[in-house]
């Protein structure tokens, strides 16, 4: 699973898990939305 550099591998790690959060955010959201 090493191919690329620790700095390479923490970015991506930051980046999927911004996009977690987002994702659980909008899914947050349409629930929210979805009980009106």
């Amino acid at each position: 699973m090493r191919k690329y550099g620790r700095k390479k591998g923490y970015e991506l790690e930051k980046k999927s898990l911004k996009m977690l959060k987002m994702d659980q955010f909008k899914k947050k959201e349409w629930i929210r939305t979805s009980h009106r």
